[in-house]
């Protein structure tokens, strides 16, 4: 059962089937109730919080939580090919992904040894929302026939000039509704909290994969306790960003979806909780340079476990903030 919990003006989902927490008080609704229409699919639930001009809706139609109005496909479609790169907190984000290569590639490689494992085989990948192409990169490194697509001109661009791959193109997740079987493996890497309707790009990967072809997602864990506990100190609640982020997912809440559309699940973890030392009062929400800091000490958390060749110790413990529904992102691999 779905009740809630509540700091300032906004309400947190809470799922009763987990022990209640001793001294918050749980809401049964927010309140605030609306039914809306788009593109002939009623979305209806309770309202958590607003942002500008945007309801955030905690939808009972979709099983996750998004805002509304959502934003024109043509719009979105626009804003990514001309301005999503050109915004201020963008700034040299090519740049900076360059710089943290050595440690991004040692989570490609824990994803992509992942799927060697399942499918017994290196195959096909398709990133879809590619960005500048360096998990693609690395996979074709590594024996993988890579593809990708991005609607960004600049993120296309850099792929193709700067990291020399050619299975590149501008292309928006609808082109792909027309093919079929083509993959065996779709990668979906923070694009499900931006686009207009999830539940149609998870059943157009569905359909690019081969018999027992893979669909990882990776996708912010938000709504979740530890942002609950940092909003005391912090005034907004800093990853709603519509019309930027229109979709909101929690661990519960994705496991739901998957299940709704028969893929399998074949593994689920979570991310080193970052809001975590937001608890502990360093404000990376409002300073860069603590921000820069917090990243590095969790780089320096993950690299203590390695260096002693207890990597699978760390998994155990990203496992158990996955059972308490902790962990910036979520990570899941399903198969048709």
């Amino acid at each position: 059962m779905r009740n809630y919990i509540k700091i300032k003006k906004i309400f947190f989902p809470y799922d009763l089937e987990k022990n209640n927490i001793l001294g918050v008080k749980l809401f049964r609704n927010t309140n605030k109730f609306i039914i809306y229409k788009h593109k002939n699919k009623s979305h209806k639930g309770n309202i958590l919080t607003t942002y500008n001009k945007f309801k955030i809706l905690d939808c009972s139609v979709c099983k996750f939580i998004h805002c509304v109005p959502i934003p024109d496909e043509q719009e979105l479609n626009l804003f990514y090919k001309n301005k999503f790169y050109k915004q201020k907190r963008k700034t040299n984000y090519f740049l900076i992904q360059k710089k943290q290569q050595k440690w991004l590639n040692k989570i490609f490689l824990e994803r992509l040894i992942k799927f060697e494992k399942i499918l017994g085989k290196t195959g096909s990948v398709l990133d879809i929302g590619c960005g500048p192409g360096f998990f693609l990169k690395y996979a074709k490194k590594r024996g993988w026939d890579v593809f990708g697509i991005d609607s960004a001109d600049r993120a296309v661009d850099y792929a193709k000039k700067k990291l020399k791959l050619k299975n590149i193109s501008n292309n928006n997740y609808q082109d792909l509704a027309i093919l079929k079987n083509l993959y065996d493996v779709v990668y979906l890497n923070g694009v499900l909290e931006h686009i207009d309707d999830p539940l149609r790009l998870i059943k157009i990967c569905k359909n690019l994969l081969k018999k027992k072809g893979l669909l990882f997602l990776s996708v912010a864990n938000d709504f979740n306790l530890f942002q609950f506990l940092s909003m005391k100190n912090i005034s907004q609640p800093w990853w709603i960003l519509p019309p930027e982020h229109i979709n909101y997912f929690r661990i519960n809440d994705i496991k739901k979806i998957f299940k709704k559309n028969n893929l399998k699940l074949v593994n689920i973890t979570s991310s080193f909780p970052i809001e975590i030392f937001l608890l502990m009062g360093q404000n990376y929400i409002k300073n860069k340079k603590i921000g820069e800091l917090s990243h590095l000490q969790r780089v320096q958390f993950e690299k203590s476990f390695e260096s002693l060749g207890m990597a699978e110790f760390k998994y155990k413990i990203y496992d158990k903030f996955l059972e308490l529904g902790l962990g910036r992102s979520i990570e899941i691999i399903v198969q048709k």
